[in-house]
């Protein structure tokens, strides 16, 4: 069976979390105003939205329950 691109990048991110990253969510200001941006912490190397959000909803990652307005901010692997 052949995995999907998707999958092997699902998978890197989970990689990097179990490795001690922590995935973050914020906003950032662009050409169109503001958007939601993802990054891993402590590298700040960027990921990207499609991927995080589908990771997330994977189900692989924990939240840190650490938004100030109820919605965590931080993810870590399950």
């Amino acid at each position: 069976m052949r995995v999907s691109r998707a999958s092997k990048r699902l998978a890197k991110i989970v990689d990097r979390l179990r490795k001690g990253e922590t995935l973050c969510k914020t906003m950032a200001r662009n050409d169109r105003g503001w958007t939601i941006a993802y990054f891993f912490e402590p590298t700040n190397r960027p990921c990207s939205v499609k991927m995080a959000e589908r990771t997330i909803a994977s189900g692989l990652l924990a939240p840190n329950n650490d938004g100030l307005f109820g919605e965590t901010q931080t993810w870590r692997a399950a």
